[in-house]
C-alpha cells in the first residue's frame, strides 16, 4: 500500500511552439503532431462533437476535423467565450487567471500536447479533481475528459511562474 502512495515523478513541459503569431493553418499543423485534451475526450468516446475515428483521420490528414459543418457554431462559441468564462471564474473564485500563448509537450511522452486556454495561480491537484474544500464539483463530461488529458500531461509544478 505504501508503494501506491508514492509521489509520481514530475516533469516540466517543453514548449513545442509559441502560438500567438501562428495562423489557424499553422496551429492545426502543430496540433496534428500529437494528442491534446480535446482529442482525449473524443478518444474516450465522451465528446458530442467528434469520434476516435475523427481524431485518427485528422492526425493522418485524411479529413480535417474543423471541416465538419455540424459543429462549427459550437466551436466558434467556445472560442468566443474563452475569455468570458475565465473572467467569470476569476470573479467567483478570486484566483488569478492568465494566458500563456504556447503549445506544450510532455518531455517524455512527446505525443502528449497541451494548448491550454488559461492557467490559474494557486491551484491545487485537489481543486483540479473537484474535491477542494470538501465539495464535489460536477463538470460536463467533455470538459472532464479535456481536463483529465491536460492534467495527465503536466504536473502542477510545471505551471509557469510569474507568467
Amino acid at each position: 500500500m505504501a508503494e501506491a502512495m508514492q509521489e509520481r515523478e514530475r516533469h516540466s513541459p517543453l514548449v513545442l511552439t509559441e502560438t500567438e503569431s501562428l495562423s489557424r493553418e499553422q496551429w492545426l499543423e502543430y496540433r496534428r503532431l500529437g494528442i491534446g485534451g480535446s482529442d482525449v475526450a473524443a478518444i474516450m468516446g465522451i465528446s458530442p462533437f467528434r469520434t476516435a475515428r475523427d481524431v485518427y483521420y485528422d492526425k493522418l490528414g485524411i479529413a480535417e476535423v474543423e471541416g465538419y459543418e455540424g459543429n462549427w457554431v459550437a466551436m466558434e462559441m467556445g472560442n468566443l467565450l474563452e475569455g468570458l468564462v475565465a473572467e467569470i471564474f476569476r470573479r467567483k473564485t478570486g484566483f488569478e487567471v492568465y494566458q500563456v500563448k504556447k503549445m506544450l509537450q510532455h518531455p517524455v511522452h512527446r505525443f502528449m500536447l497541451a494548448d491550454v486556454d488559461s492557467f490559474i495561480t494557486m491551484w491545487s491537484c485537489a481543486a483540479m479533481s473537484g474535491r477542494s474544500m470538501g465539495k464535489d464539483i460536477m463538470k460536463p463530461r467533455t470538459e472532464t475528459g479535456d481536463m483529465q488529458g491536460s492534467i495527465s500531461r503536466k504536473s502542477i509544478s510545471a505551471f509557469p511562474e510569474g507568467h
